[in-house]
């Protein structure tokens, strides 16, 4: 929890490497999602309050996957 993998579906092919100190919170991931072009997301965070953030990183995984999915429907 608190990566990007729990901000897509549990159907979705995620392959994933983080990092977590008490100063950074870090994930790289290659996506496979339904109705969406297979992308790779890596976000680095800095900070403690981030660090302890577990929503930060799966907030921003689900809103780039609503992204991808509404450009992959119009192209």
């Amino acid at each position: 929890t608190g990566f990007l993998g729990a901000g897509v579906p549990e159907v979705a092919r995620v392959w994933s490497k983080a990092g977590l100190t008490s100063r950074v919170r870090h994930d790289a991931a290659y996506i496979e999602a339904a109705d969406s072009h297979p992308y790779l997301l890596v976000v680095f965070t800095e900070g403690a309050e981030h660090s302890q953030n577990e929503a930060i990183l799966p907030f921003i995984s689900a809103q780039l996957l609503t992204a991808a999915q509404a450009l992959t429907k119009g192209a």
